[in-house]
């Protein structure tokens, strides 16, 4: 599902990436042999195109993954679907590739943050057809490899725009302008002043997402390939050596600390409180200016003592923006889904906006949004600046204690049975081009290894980007 439709009161699910890789399909392989083809991927956007495919009429699907259990699970859960296809999740893919008539790549792989190609390229054959989803480069290293070698290609502009094609249809009720839309979509990759590295999703992963000592995390973080890492107070504690330190050993790596975190109880305390506050403020803001980063995390109070009113906690995070300024640092509110008073990121935004500070904006999670229903078309009026970073976790569907399911249940995007990608796609209306940060409470990714957490990431772009 990645596209939500509110009628009558009521949430409607719908998926148009499967539409619009059909539809690219048809217009661009009209004549396409449709014998037998190779998918490489099994993520959400690989689901989409395997069942876009064989409602095409493709005889003989062989899916490969990095995780061939996905594969496995896909496959079967096609042939029920299909039952005259022959589905299988193959291990031998040069085998599959030289009775094959196309293939179908629907990976990360080739995005800017993630180049290279994701078979060998001996294995492409000029009879084949390729068939790319990835759409920021347009010219991939395996479209541009294939059609070195012969290949018919079509590259993943297509079903980027049939998928809004369908979206918009859903939404409206309208018949949208494919070619028009087209022509918009090659106006934007087509003498662009920005390259793909601009265009692509920059992410981020909290430290304590992943097990290990911090040295190893930093290193399992930069590996699989993110930007950025939130660093969380406990993690930096438990580290022998000096704020000043961790920050080098993060910049060694090649990643930006996208932000300190966390700051409990902060707005809406009664002295002698509030002074102590500020003063514990201050204490956050000269480690922040030594790791080297300027966001600090404040999450809504939940102390008993701790009193309500928006103009309250308004006055006292317009007060904490002066200090944040004055050193060059800012601060990112947010709701938690338990909070004493604030539970609710629409309460978090109005404090944010009547605070009216240029170093007091909005962090978005979609845990404490999906976990208490908050309607995510909320979002789209935010102004793209005061959102200062928006953290990414989905989670089972299970009826207990918010702040216990929160703490051992969370997990990947599209790994859980909340609405992460509706959640991503309303930031995303919104123009926000900052950090998207995954922060995974879970027990067994703690239990296991920083470098097998982190392999996870193909799973989190695929829901996200």
């Amino acid at each position: 599902m990645n596209t939500v439709v509110l009628k009558n009161g009521r949430r409607y699910g719908h998926n148009t990436d499967w539409w619009g890789f059909a539809e690219s399909f048809r217009r661009g392989l009209p004549d396409a042999d449709l014998d037998a083809a190779v998918q490489i991927g099994a993520g959400g956007a690989g689901v989409a195109t395997a069942y876009a495919i064989l409602s095409l009429g493709l005889k003989n699907l062989a899916v490969f993954d990095l995780d061939p259990e996905r594969a496995v699970h896909l496959a079967q859960a096609l042939s029920a679907l299909f039952p005259e296809a022959m589905i299988t999740a193959s291990g031998n893919l040069a085998a599959a590739m030289g009775s094959a008539s196309g293939l179908i790549h629907a990976t990360p792989t080739g995005m800017a943050k993630y180049p290279g190609i994701p078979l060998p390229p001996e294995l492409l054959l000029p009879h084949h057809w390729v068939v790319e989803i990835v759409y920021f480069p347009l010219e991939t290293e395996l479209v541009k490899t294939a059609r070195q070698r012969g290949c018919r290609v079509l590259n993943g502009g297509g079903m980027a725009v049939f998928q809004a094609v369908g979206a918009f249809r859903l939404f409206t009720g309208r018949e949208p302008d494919a070619g028009r839309m087209i022509q918009h979509f090659d106006s934007l990759t087509s003498g662009s002043n920005h390259s793909s590295e601009d265009l692509a999703m920059k992410t981020s992963i909290a430290t304590v997402s992943i097990s290990g000592e911090l040295p190893e995390k930093l290193a399992a973080i930069a590996k699989a390939g993110f930007d950025g890492v939130e660093i969380f107070e406990n993690d930096f504690l438990a580290f022998d050596g000096s704020p000043a330190d961790v920050g080098r050993m993060v910049r060694d790596h090649g990643l930006e600390i996208t932000l300190f975190q966390p700051f409990h109880d902060f707005e809406g305390m009664p002295e002698p409180h509030r002074t102590r506050t500020f003063d514990r403020a201050e204490r956050k803001f000269d480690i922040m200016q030594q790791l080297g980063t300027d966001l600090v995390l404040v999450c809504s109070n939940v102390s008993p003592v701790s009193l309500g009113g928006i103009d309250r906690a308004a006055a006292d995070f317009h007060e904490l923006g002066e200090r944040a300024a004055k050193r060059g640092l800012r601060v990112g509110y947010e709701a938690l889904a338990w909070g004493r008073h604030i539970f609710d990121h629409r309460d978090a935004w109005e404090i944010v906006r009547r605070a009216d500070h240029a170093n007091i904006g909005l962090i978005l999670d979609s845990f404490h949004t999906l976990s208490r229903k908050i309607d995510i078309n909320s979002i789209r009026s935010i102004p793209k600046e005061k959102i200062f970073i928006v953290q990414l976790a989905d989670a089972p569907l299970i009826d207990m204690d918010l702040l216990y399911w929160s703490r051992h249940f969370r997990n990947m995007p599209g790994e859980g049975d909340l609405p992460v990608t509706a959640f991503t796609s309303a930031i995303a209306e919104t123009g926000y081009d900052g950090y998207f940060s995954l922060e995974i409470f879970n027990d067994q990714f703690r239990g296991g290894s920083a470098e097998g957490d982190c392999r996870r990431w193909p799973s989190f772009a695929d829901h996200a980007g």
